[in-house]
């Protein structure tokens, strides 16, 4: 079952996250509060579409909604580590060694 629901998850990012991202991005306006609302309004929007058969359940779409908050948040702290970092651990060792 794992492989089928990852497969659902994979479509979600793809065609919702990455593009908020990319216009986040363009905009340099990640910051963890974008993030989180992104997040937020992804997952209720996937709560939605998930529901949509069936009455809506306000519980239900809180719940998605926070799993994506946490999702993005996650994602978020996973991308600011990498651009703290400015290069390669070899290239920084390169840059304080005298020559």
């Amino acid at each position: 079952m794992v492989p089928v629901f990852y497969y659902f998850s994979a479509m979600a990012a793809i065609l919702f996250g990455l593009p908020v991202f990319l216009v986040l991005f363009r905009f340099n306006l990640i910051r963890w509060w974008s993030a989180l609302g992104a997040g937020m309004t992804i997952g209720a929007l996937m709560g939605v579409i998930v529901e949509s058969p069936h009455v809506i359940q306000i519980p239900e779409i809180l719940f998605i909604a926070a799993t994506g908050a946490a999702s993005t948040l996650g994602f978020w702290l996973i991308w600011k580590q990498g651009r703290d970092g400015s290069g390669t651990d070899e290239e920084k060792r390169s840059r304080t060694v005298p020559n």
